[in-house]
């Protein structure tokens, strides 16, 4: 794989139990504690390879890990924005979205010295119902958004967006949105930019995936969270009453900690065969070029007043 392959590669920051808890049993429960040692697993990763990524984090979790948060601004990382509360934006109207922007927004900034100008919503909770979240973040100061999963799919996704970064026009202004990277077969979109997909993809699938994707659509722009280098087994803390539920949370807890143990070693071999830069670097070098001689569409896409 030729070394100048760009890789965004970016970091869900939250807690995994308490909201794994509420995805099976509707009840979101105590912070876990795990994020300090799921993080410098992490970072372990990073500083061996020199890279310097981007790191969407929750407000309310930055409120209890704060030094973390600078140690990652002094390391030279990107600090953007999950939002405060890990609430969908498909359960929110424009006005709460709004404050729950601001409130991350006013947090993140105070801790890391500087406001966050990326935003990623949760779940990739912005899609055509929630077009109008593109001119609060415009409105808001952010440059880029990294929300949307041009896929379909049952929880997420807007399948007919581009694969490649964009802007989207707002009656503010234009706002660059950086999609999740896709591998392109027999004219659908498939998912391979992270997460569970990255952990059970082999390792030349996503070497292929990279290189098909640098050639054809830019950067391959990649997710992970904290728990998925959790060196313990992820528990749940509930227990759910009924054999349905149980079974199913079973499923669930078994689902997430498929493979995790493969995902070190395919990151580390990808990293050493990409060029990786945060989202905030990747935009402004698209910024300055002022035109589309990079081959990026330019406002193809419309947000209309709320």
């Amino acid at each position: 794989m030729p070394a100048n392959d760009s890789l965004l590669l970016t970091f869900d920051v939250e807690d995994w139990r308490p909201l794994a808890d509420e995805w099976v049993s509707g009840i979101r429960t105590e912070p876990s504690g795990r994020v300090p040692a799921q993080m410098e697993q992490i970072r372990r990763i990073l500083d061996e390879a020199g890279a310097r990524v981007t790191f969407f984090w929750l407000g309310s979790l930055a409120e209890l890990y704060p030094e973390m948060v600078r140690s990652l601004v002094a390391d030279g990382h990107e600090i953007a924005s999950h939002g405060y509360s890990h609430i969908p934006v498909t359960k929110l109207t424009p006005v709460t979205f709004e404050e729950d922007l601001k409130r991350a927004h006013q947090v993140l900034g105070d801790i890391a010295g500087r406001a966050p100008i990326g935003f990623r919503a949760p779940l990739f909770s912005i899609n055509r119902r929630t077009w109008w979240a593109f001119e609060i973040l415009a409105r808001n100061g952010y440059v880029y958004d990294s929300s949307i999963f041009p896929i379909r799919h049952r929880r997420y996704g807007v399948p007919d967006f581009s694969r490649r970064p964009t802007t989207i026009s707002t009656p503010v202004r234009e706002i660059w949105e950086l999609p999740m990277a896709t591998a392109r077969f027999l004219g659908i979109n498939l998912p391979v930019a992270g997460g569970g997909y990255f952990r059970l993809l082999p390792l030349a699938t996503l070497r292929f995936a990279i290189r098909h994707r640098a050639a054809s659509s830019g950067p391959f722009t990649a997710y992970f969270h904290p728990y998925e280098f959790d060196p313990e087994p992820l528990r749940l803390s509930v227990r759910m009453e009924g054999i349905r539920r149980f079974l199913r949370s079973q499923l669930f807890q078994q689902h997430q900690n498929l493979r995790r143990r493969s995902l070190p070693g395919k990151l580390r071999r990808i990293m050493a065969e990409c060029r990786i830069e945060t989202c905030a670097e990747f935009v402004v070098r698209l910024m300055r070029q002022q035109t589309d001689a990079a081959g990026f569409p330019v406002g193809n896409y419309e947000c209309k007043p709320i």
